[in-house]
């Protein structure tokens, strides 16, 4: 598991409704990412693995397409 954890991040991010498509297009994540209500019913939290290589475009990618509050997170094991 820590092998396989070393080589993915897990990226975090808001999104307006109308752009959740493009950006799940981005961060599609291993099997499908977590897609969560935000208090403001106009935006969506989003969370997904991404590859530690792809990390930094991916990051540059939702930033244009208008994501916000782009955090990524180390994985320190897993069970995937």
């Amino acid at each position: 598991g820590y092998m396989v954890a070393t080589k993915f991040l897990m990226i975090s991010y808001n999104i307006h409704n109308d752009l959740l498509g493009a950006a799940i297009e981005i961060t599609p994540g291993k099997k499908s990412p977590n897609v969560t209500n935000l208090s403001d019913s106009d935006y969506k939290a989003v969370s997904s693995l991404v590859s530690k290589k792809e990390s930094n475009h991916k990051m540059d990618q939702l930033h244009d397409l208008g994501a916000t509050d782009i955090l990524t997170f180390a994985l320190s094991n897993t069970r995937m």
